[in-house]
């Protein structure tokens, strides 16, 4: 008492001068027989309203002053501990604030608040283990609390108990207690330990929190690309390019987008990119191969070519695209055969065989295998129309 007389002495603003004058004034009152302006209690609560106006103003020294001088004068008001202690963890005396919470507890050894803030406090100090077993405790007299178990989750994380913190942030999912931060948290410690399975549960969540982030959605793009979920990575890439993203950025999420779409079997929509790519980045080889593949295999045949001739006038030994021609090519001889125009055939399989020999001889180190088995396969169909010209020509002789 006589230290809080003395603080309060000290000029702490209208509620510390009330204290003053009270103390000094209410025995002389109470020897008159007059009543006392302010009780003992009173006194105590308003300057613990005043340490709230400190501390919600971010008045953190002056609001740790106030408290202290309530908790000397009224070491009954457990309030003022937990305030006290909060303000101090603020200002990161943390071993102040955990001296705090067990001086309230000797006085309320069951308040579960107090054990709640104390099990903060100590692992902000990185007492984790004394932290893990209060929070373990507060988990079993407070079962499922999302607070505690946030709180519990970190702790394990900081300790390297990785299963045990994962689990957690899952059971806050399933409860839908989860907060972006925390599904933030939990998504980036799945992702750092390789556990694709949770990082894709905890990002699809902070997706629905956020539908239109460009970090969630590159992650879960590239997640399903990785898995070869084609269809599900080109959403994702859908809803990127209709951001507003830098040039760099969105030339390879269409590129992605191009061979998912591809995979996906949606070739023409591959090709509307491999198109836009090759506007951007005229040099790059690839998106013409590409965008001929594409116009092949959705039957554009004619497109394909037309890709085929332009890239060779800039590019003449690109051995993609002679393989590309092959291809078209073969196509076309396979159309004419089911059309039974058989010499046709022939001519444009081995016009074909040209072109993959064009490609051997280049030495292309992509094609060039392949195009020696398709030299060897159009031989094979080269013999297989002329023999069945031949069947032809004997079923209509008379």
């Amino acid at each position: 008492m006589q230290r809080f007389k003395a603080i309060m002495s000290r000029g702490l603003g209208p509620c510390g001068l009330v204290g003053v004058a009270l103390l000094s004034v209410a025995p002389a009152l109470a020897q008159s027989g007059q009543p006392a302006m302010f009780s003992h209690e009173e006194v105590c609560r308003r300057k613990f309203q005043e340490g709230v106006q400190y501390k919600n103003n971010q008045q953190l020294s002056q609001a740790e002053q106030s408290f202290v001088e309530v908790k000397e004068a009224c070491p009954e008001m457990i309030d003022a501990y937990l305030h006290l202690g909060e303000a101090q963890v603020r200002l990161r005396k943390y071993l102040e604030a955990i001296d705090t919470y067990r001086d309230a507890l000797d006085r309320d050894p069951g308040n579960l608040d107090v054990k709640e803030a104390l099990a903060f406090a100590l692992s902000s100090a990185g007492e984790l283990e004394d932290a893990l077993d209060l929070y373990i405790e507060l988990n079993r007299e407070r079962p499922g609390k999302p607070e505690i178990l946030k709180n519990l989750a970190f702790v394990y994380q900081r300790e390297g108990r990785v299963a045990e913190a994962i689990m957690l942030y899952n059971l806050l999912v399933e409860m839908d207690q989860a907060d972006p931060r925390t599904v933030s948290e939990a998504g980036r410690l799945a992702l750092d330990h390789k556990l694709f399975l949770p990082a894709v549960t905890f990002y699809k969540k902070l997706y629905e929190f956020d539908p239109r982030n460009t970090s969630t959605l590159h992650i879960l793009a590239g997640y399903y690309f990785q898995i070869k979920f084609h269809k599900e990575a080109a959403r994702y890439y859908d809803e990127l390019l209709a951001l507003p993203i830098e040039e760099g950025a969105e030339l390879n999420y269409r590129k992605y987008r191009g061979y998912c779409r591809n995979r996906m079997g949606d070739y023409l929509g591959a090709a509307e990119d491999y198109r836009y790519l090759i506007e951007k980045e005229p040099d790059d080889i690839s998106h013409l191969c590409n965008l001929a593949f594409a116009l092949r295999d959705g039957g554009r045949l004619d497109e394909s070519l037309v890709a085929v001739r332009g890239g060779l006038v800039k590019h003449p030994d690109a051995g993609c695209l002679h393989y590309a021609w092959g291809v078209v090519l073969s196509a076309q001889g396979d159309d004419l055969a089911r059309q039974k125009r058989f010499e046709e055939a022939i001519a444009r399989y081995q016009d074909a065989k040209g072109k993959f020999q064009r490609v051997v001889d280049l030495r292309d180190s992509l094609y060039g295998k392949s195009a020696g088995d398709q030299v060897s396969r159009m031989d094979q169909q080269v013999d297989r129309v002329a023999k069945m010209a031949e069947k032809e020509k004997l079923s209509s002789r008379p």
